[in-house]
């Protein structure tokens, strides 16, 4: 068996999550986002509206709504 060791970290790198991937333009996105994550783990999840002005999950910002599933 023959292992290619050389490019086992380029897949990786392809596709980084940046801070932009996760803030919403609208509040409704991160709302529906939200429902995904906190259905999935199983917790509750805070949205908050940031100084740009978007919304994000778990965010620094004012916490505008807390979703709780279940």
């Amino acid at each position: 068996m023959i292992v290619n060791f050389d490019n086992i970290g380029s897949k990786l790198r392809e596709r980084t999550a940046t801070q932009n991937d996760m803030k919403y333009e609208t509040l409704e996105e991160a709302v529906e986002a939200a429902i995904k994550l906190a259905t999935d783990m199983e917790t509750l999840v805070k949205i908050t509206k940031e100084e740009c002005g978007k919304y994000q999950l778990f965010g620094n910002g004012e916490i505008v709504k807390v979703i709780e599933v279940g």
